[in-house]
C-alpha cells in the first residue's frame, strides 16, 4: 500500500492491485510453502516503502523503519536483499535528483527541513552493513564446525550467485546434426 502510494497510484487502484495479489490462490499456497522467502519479501518491500517515504518526508521514524526493515530482509535471506537494495537506491536517488532539480542545486549538507543525500545514504547503507556483519559472523561459526567448513559464503558463492564463465561454456548456437 505504501509503495503504491509513493508511486502516486490512486487508492481505488491500490486496493484493486492488492486484492488481486492477496486473493490469488497461487500466492496463498507458495507464500506458506516458502515462508523464509516470503518474510524476506515482506521486509524488502517495507524497506523500499519506508526508504521512499524517508526520501520524500525525511522523518526519523521513516528512516529508522527503513533501516530496520532492510536489516531484517538482509538477515532473513541475504541473497534476496541486493534486489531490494538496488530498487531502494534507484528510487531514493531518483527522488533526490527530482528534488534537487525542483529546488535548484543545494549543498549536500544544508539547513533544510529534511535531511539530505547523506542521510539517505546512511539509511540505505545500514542494512548493507548488517548483512555483511551477519555473513562474517555466520562464516566464523561455520569455520569452527568441521562438517560446515565448506558451507561458508566464500565457498558457496558460485553455487548461490553463479559465475560469468559458466554462462558462456557449452553454449551452442545451432543444433548438432547427426
Amino acid at each position: 500500500w505504501l509503495v503504491l502510494a509513493e508511486l502516486r497510484v490512486r487508492p481505488a487502484h491500490r486496493l484493486a492491485f492488492l486484492a488481486l495479489l492477496l486473493a490469488n490462490p497461487y500466492y496463498a499456497f507458495w507464500s506458506r510453502t516458502f515462508l523464509m522467502e516470503t518474510s524476506a519479501l515482506v521486509f524488502g518491500v517495507g524497506y523500499v516503502a519506508f526508504a521512499l517515504r524517508f526520501a520524500s518526508r525525511g522523518t526519523s521514524v521513516d528512516g529508522t523503519l527503513a533501516a530496520l526493515a532492510g536489516s531484517l530482509c538482509a538477515l532473513v535471506k541475504s541473497s534476496t536483499f541486493p534486489g531490494f537494495f538496488g530498487v531502494a537506491a534507484l528510487a531514493v536517488g531518483g527522488k533526490e535528483i527530482e528534488r534537487r532539480r525542483a529546488q535548484g542545486v543545494q549543498p549536500l549538507i544544508a539547513g533544510n527541513t529534511r535531511p539530505g543525500p547523506i542521510a539517505d545514504a546512511v539509511v540505505l547503507a545500514l542494512p548493507l552493513l548488517a548483512a555483511v556483519a551477519w555473513s562474517l559472523y555466520a562464516d566464523s561459526l561455520k569455520s569452527r564446525n568441521p562438517l560446515a567448513v565448506d558451507l561458508g559464503s566464500g565457498t558457496l558463492a558460485n553455487d548461490v550467485v553463479g559465475f560469468v564463465a559458466g554462462v558462456f561454456t557449452n553454449v551452442r548456437v545451432t543444433p548438432r546434426v547427426g
